[in-house]
């Protein structure tokens, strides 16, 4: 496992670059691809951390992505991010069906998305957690989030 990357697969540059700002500003290495097709090519030649996808891409989208993750044995301690525009619960649902270990709703601030990832990351049952004297308090990051999520009326 590269325990200190996460790939990045989103279609939209300007989605893609702040993404990338927002995970590396927690600590950890960026890939960005365009396209689920190169997405599942790389992680065919390394386990990353985490996979942080967007729903509708060309080709192949985060759901068939996320669902081919889930089957590759070698990938099971990735964990797989979705976001996506959709807000509505059955594609919220259709999301962890697919696999996902969590779902964000666009827009979110990239503070917030620190947050998510730093409390999946370090969950008991996640990969190994670096030792970063920066590293984001789980219950400080829970909290952020459910702060987060009620104020933009994600909670369902």
């Amino acid at each position: 496992m590269d325990s200190d990357l996460v790939i990045i697969a989103e279609d939209d540059a300007d989605l893609r670059d702040l993404l990338a700002m927002s995970v590396e500003g927690a600590g950890y290495r960026v890939e960005c691809v365009r396209d689920g097709f190169t997405a599942v090519r790389r992680l065919e030649q390394t386990t990353p951390r985490a996979l942080i996808t967007d729903v509708r891409m060309p080709a192949m989208t985060g759901l068939e992505l996320c669902r081919w993750v889930r089957q590759e044995p070698h990938l099971d301690t990735v964990r797989v991010v979705i976001v996506s525009a959709a807000v509505a619960p059955d594609d919220v649902s259709a999301g962890y069906a697919a696999g996902a270990d969590d779902y964000l709703i666009k827009p979110f601030s990239p503070k917030f998305l620190r947050a998510r990832l730093a409390a999946l990351l370090q969950a008991p049952n996640a990969a190994p957690a670096l030792d970063r004297p920066d590293s984001v308090d789980v219950n400080a990051a829970r909290d952020l989030y459910l702060r987060e999520a009620r104020r933009n009326g994600h909670i369902f």
